[in-house]
This record gives structure tokens, C-alpha cells and sequence, in this order.
């Protein structure tokens, strides 16, 4: 085909496909990833903004719910949102009430993050807009492609990302630490 994608077509039974076809393969895989990446934020952008939250901001609520009392760093870490963006989104949300920073007991020089209840409540909308979005997307998709996929993603992040902290997140592994009293 003319259109680039006869090398993805079904394939008829044969022998293996090349080294050649196999890395195109991945790269095309990678870019599909990255264009549905992109394509996914706007929807979200676009949601996130009527329920006064960017992309940004509503990751970090959704580590902060998985993860209070993260530092920065590790919020940073979790979310792969360049300091400068997260520090302006943290500020933000430290402004609206959405979110607290304290001294860590163990480090005074560490400041750690907590939410607030309004911030659980912005966690909440957040969480409404992203399912919409998620179905607007991933709705032509049944049960067994997700699974299929969500399994095959996790293969690829679990050996992609060495920080251990991330990937405990990712698994649902975390032992969250308990909030300390007002």
C-alpha cells in the first residue's frame, strides 16, 4: 500500500517478520502513543479548565491523593512535570486553598504536601472530567484491548522508569503515609 501501512496490516502465515519490520513496528507504536498522548491532553485541557484545573494541576492532586505528604521532588518525579510548570501549578493550588505545604518533621528543610478538603473536592471533579475524556477516547476499545494494552503498557513503564518510588505508585503499592493533624 501506498499509505504506509501495509507493514501493519494483518499478517498472513508465514515466516517471522524482519528485524526491519519489527522496529518499525515499535517506532510506529511509540509515535501512535505519543499522538494519542497529545490528542488525550487537549480533551482534558479543555475539560479540566471548566472545573477551574489544567493538566498540571489536576496531576498533581491525583499523586498527592495516592501519595500525601510528597515533597516536591517527589512530586515532580511522579508526575514528569518540569519544576517550573509544578511549582506554578503547587502555588496555585496552595493559593485556592486546594493544597497545604508544611516543613517535614525529619528534614526542616523539606516541605511537604498535603490536600485540603477542597482540594479532595477539585480531586473529585478532576477525577469526572478525566473519566469523560478516558470514555470519549478509549470508548471504541472492549474490556480484553484495555486489558490487553493496560498490560502491555505496564511491561513497558516497569522497564522504562528506575525510580523506585514511581514505580511503587504505578503498581498500586504504596504505603500511603498518614496525614499529620492540623
Amino acid at each position: 500500500m501506498a499509505d504506509g501501512r501495509a507493514a501493519f496490516d494483518d499478517p498472513a502465515p508465514g515466516p517471522e517478520p524482519a528485524a526491519a519490520d519489527i522496529a518499525l513496528r515499535e517506532r510506529y507504536l511509540i509515535h501512535l502513543l505519543a499522538v494519542f498522548d497529545a490528542v488525550r491532553t487537549s480533551k482534558l485541557e479543555k475539560g479540566l479548565k471548566g472545573v477551574g484545573l489544567s493538566v498540571p494541576k489536576d496531576r498533581a492532586l491525583g499523586w498527592l491523593t495516592a501519595a500525601p505528604g510528597s515533597s516536591m521532588t517527589a512530586l515532580a518525579r511522579g508526575t514528569y512535570i518540569d519544576r517550573t510548570t509544578l511549582t506554578r501549578a503547587v502555588d496555585q493550588l496552595e493559593a485556592d486553598g486546594h493544597v497545604r505545604r508544611e516543613p517535614s518533621v525529619d528534614d526542616r528543610r523539606k516541605v511537604l504536601l498535603w490536600l485540603t478538603p477542597s482540594g479532595q473536592e477539585q480531586v473529585r471533579l478532576g477525577a469526572a472530567v478525566t473519566d469523560t475524556v478516558n470514555k470519549t477516547v478509549a470508548g471504541a476499545l472492549d474490556a480484553a484491548t484495555i486489558e490487553m494494552m493496560s498490560v502491555g503498557l505496564l511491561h513497558l513503564l516497569r522497564a522504562s522508569i528506575t525510580d523506585r518510588e514511581v514505580r511503587y505508585i504505578l503498581t498500586g503499592r504504596t504505603p500511603l503515609p498518614t496525614i499529620p493533624p492540623k
